[in-house]
């Protein structure tokens, strides 16, 4: 039986990497070939502490080394996927603790590259710490990306063999509802953490702006706030615009909750400047529920929403005003709106839903093995 061990946190805290961390543990352990193992890490006990350090994480770094000497002593590990931390220096020093060991551990490793940005940090801030990641990345055998454009991030560290899988999720939405175009509010979506790094207060001056002439349109704000824009910021900034009314700040939710929230709106925006950005799983979500997109032109955005019909807006200058002129666009053509919508699902049954026949963590670990399909 081959020997799997896929490392990182999985949920809690409620993120897209450790998401991405336990569909992956869920498709392996699927496999009756594998024997799969996780190596656990617990960093970040909430999204606060993310990319920062903390005197805690000195004591899981000794506990992640700890854990990962139990899981050789079960037995020899085949292939290990290892996902990078990040650009940030913390992420970078956590990465450069632990990859030698997963490579003295194992027999094959993989880099997961999901937070992307490692490029971008090696060209602008050479150095000590970048060249010893970099030194320390090249240890692996393979990485894996989730667009064409992040190749940039393992093929600058050096890693030669670079695979692309991108996200897919299982259908919620089978029986492709899509937004509801009669009269009545309609609503604005933002998914995911409410952040600086993520456009958030952007987006709210934007939507102030654009409210003004549309009184008919809300903001929904759906997820967890991170301390670089907690709420009580973003209800002062309410205030301030006076659009407190018209936006519903609704926390994190989850499973029919989440799904509930989605049908409520009529276009998702996805306001992202995050620099460690690489593929936006909302974006996804969004088009399975039939949603148009606001995004803007931040790294991978524009090839993640190719070949369907969406909005693109310059993540340079001045974001609240493209946020608003944006929103401006797609509220007065509401036929366009619902055109957007059925190109995104459309797109979404083309290249991200998930089949049940897809495996392709499963495939790349077999073939780095040699290991042929069975039959």
């Amino acid at each position: 039986m081959i020997q799997v061990v896929v490392a990182g946190q999985i949920p809690p805290p409620l993120g897209g990497q450790n998401i991405m961390i336990q569909r992956i543990l869920e498709e392996f352990r699927a496999d009756p070939r594998i024997r799969c193992r996780h190596w656990v890490f617990r960093f970040n006990p909430d999204f606060q502490k993310v990319r920062t350090f903390a005197p805690g994480k000195i004591l899981e770094l000794g506990r992640v080394w700890w854990r990962l000497w139990r899981l050789r002593q079960e037995g020899p590990i085949d292939w290990l996927l290892f996902p990078s931390g990040g650009p940030e220096t913390v992420p970078m020093i956590r990465d450069l603790a632990l990859v030698p060991v997963a490579r003295l551990a194992s027999r094959r490793l993989w880099i997961q590259f999901h937070a992307a940005g490692i490029a971008r940090r090696m060209g602008q801030h050479p150095g000590l710490l970048a060249d010893a990641v970099k030194k320390t990345y090249q240890k692996a055998n393979g990485a894996i990306v989730m667009t064409q454009g992040n190749r940039v991030d393992p093929e600058a560290a050096g890693i030669r063999l670079v695979r692309v899988i991108p996200h897919k999720i299982v259908d919620e939405n089978p029986q492709r509802w899509q937004p509801d175009h009669a009269a009545g509010r309609k609503w604005v979506l933002h998914v995911g953490h409410q952040s600086v790094e993520k456009g958030t207060p952007q987006l709210i001056e934007g939507f102030s702006l654009f409210a003004q002439n549309f009184p008919d349109w809300g903001l929904l704000l759906l997820g967890e706030f991170l301390a670089s824009y907690p709420e009580a910021e973003c209800r002062k900034d309410l205030e301030k615009f006076r659009i407190a009314d018209r936006v519903e700040i609704l926390g994190l939710r989850k499973g029919r909750e989440k799904s509930q929230v989605f049908q409520r709106g009529h276009l998702l925006a996805f306001p992202s400047r995050a620099p460690y950005e690489s593929f936006g799983l909302v974006l996804v979500e969004a088009m399975m529920w039939g949603l148009p997109i606001l995004a803007t032109d931040w790294r991978s955005n524009a090839e993640v929403l190719a070949g369907g019909i969406n909005r693109l807006i310059s993540h340079a200058g001045n974001l609240s005003r493209e946020i608003a002129h944006g929103l401006e666009a797609m509220a007065r053509d509401p036929e366009r709106r619902r055109v957007m919508g059925e190109s995104n699902r459309a797109l979404f049954e083309q290249r991200y839903r998930k089949g049940e026949q897809e495996h392709p963590y499963v495939d790349i670990a077999m073939e780095d093995l040699g290991i042929s399909r069975p039959g």
